[in-house]
This record gives C-alpha cells, sequence and structure tokens, in this order.
C-alpha cells in the first residue's frame, strides 16, 4: 500500500534511555529521522506533528529541563524553535502550504485555562478560544479553516472554525469527538455538517482573538 509522506514520533524499545524522536515515511516506503535540535539531550521528547506540501515540519520538543515543551519548525537540515511570547510552554501542531501556524500555549501562572490555541499568519497571533473552553486546534487548511478539539465538561468536542464563526461538532450518540484535519471546502463542510445542525449536535460561536 502507498502512503503520502507521514511524521509522527517513534520510540525504540531497545533503548529506553532514549526519548521518543520525530521521524519522516517517505511516499517510496523508506523512513528518515528529521528535525534535528542542536544541543537537545536524548533522554528528551522530540515529535513532529505535520508536514506540508513544501516539506517543512513542525511540532515540540521538551527541553534539556524536562520541565516544558517549544514548538519547532523544520526545514531541510534547518529547525528553529518557536514560542509563543511570554509563555510557559508552546506546541504546534498544523502547518498549511502558505506557512500559516497552528497550536498551543500554555499561560504562566496564574491561569483560569490549562491552555489556550492559537493561530500564527504572517507573523501575527490569533488567540483561538472556542466560547470559554480549552481549545487545542490540530490543523489549518490552505483556506484558512482551522479543525481541533474543545474541553466540555469531562469530554472533548470537535469544532471548525471558519468563517470567522465556531462550529461545536459532536458525532450523534457519542461522548467525545476530535477532529484532526479540517474539510478542504465549505460546501463539502456544510454537506457533512447538516445531519449534525438537525440534531442540535452543530452550534456556532466566535472566535475570542
Amino acid at each position: 500500500m502507498r502512503f503520502g509522506n507521514i511524521v509522527g514520533f517513534h520510540q525504540n524499545p531497545a533503548h529506553p534511555e532514549i526519548g521518543p524522536r520525530a521521524f519522516v515515511r517517505f511516499s517510496n516506503g523508506t523512513f528518515g529521522s528529521c528535525c534535528k535540535i542542536a544541543g537537545l539531550n536524548t533522554d528528551t521528547i522530540l515529535a513532529a506533528s505535520k508536514r506540508n506540501a513544501s516539506g517543512v515540519v513542525v511540532g515540540r520538543f521538551q527541553d534539556n529541563s524536562l520541565n516544558t515543551f517549544h514548538g519547532f519548525v523544520s526545514s531541510g537540515s534547518q529547525t528553529v524553535t518557536f514560542d509563543y511570547p511570554g509563555a510557559e510552554l508552546t506546541n504546534l501542531f498544523g502547518i498549511n502550504s502558505f506557512g500559516s501556524l497552528v497550536g498551543i500555549r500554555v499561560p504562566k501562572p496564574p491561569r483560569t485555562l490549562p491552555f489556550i490555541g492559537f493561530v500564527w499568519k504572517n507573523g501575527t497571533f490569533r488567540d483561538v478560544q472556542f466560547g470559554t473552553t480549552a481549545t487545542n486546534p490540530t490543523s489549518i487548511n490552505d483556506s484558512g479553516v482551522v479543525a481541533g478539539w474543545h474541553q466540555v465538561g469531562t469530554n472533548p468536542h470537535g469544532f471548525v472554525l471558519s468563517g470567522g464563526a465556531f462550529h461545536d461538532v459532536l458525532v450523534p450518540g457519542s461522548s467525545s469527538t476530535a477532529i484532526f484535519r479540517p474539510m478542504l471546502s465549505p460546501v463539502i463542510f456544510s454537506e457533512i455538517a447538516a445531519p449534525w445542525r438537525s440534531n442540535s449536535k452543530l452550534t456556532s460561536g466566535r472566535p475570542v482573538c
């Protein structure tokens, strides 16, 4: 079976002293390492989350203190750290073809939420928060549609942020739903969302920016 390029992280059970490491699986079936962080100790975590069409990879890594995480952006042999200004922790989960990023930040104490989502586009940050809930964007497509999940009580609900409006997505009969990739077309989204809307499972809100 053939796949496109895939990124993620793995751990070798023969070497438990080495933390999880990022990898890329190419479309020809071969594997390679990626996202080298200079000076990073081997007992840390280095995880790739998404690779765009240009081969740019984003993810997160645990620093040598083992106390926090930073985002990273990797292209070819170059990897740079990516942090939300003033945040205690930053994780990156998605990137589109234009280089727009999505992830989460953990604010420094005191804080009212465990984490807050964000979009980074053309050098500007914008928080992504569904109402008053902890919100985790996981992906952004080339139309700027953001998908992910947000916490409702003890359960996550999926969400799609499109055209400046949030749409809560809960699969009928389920207690939790998460979305990891937005639809490519607003028309497709409208068609798929119709059953949830008719069953009062799709609601809308406005982004907190």
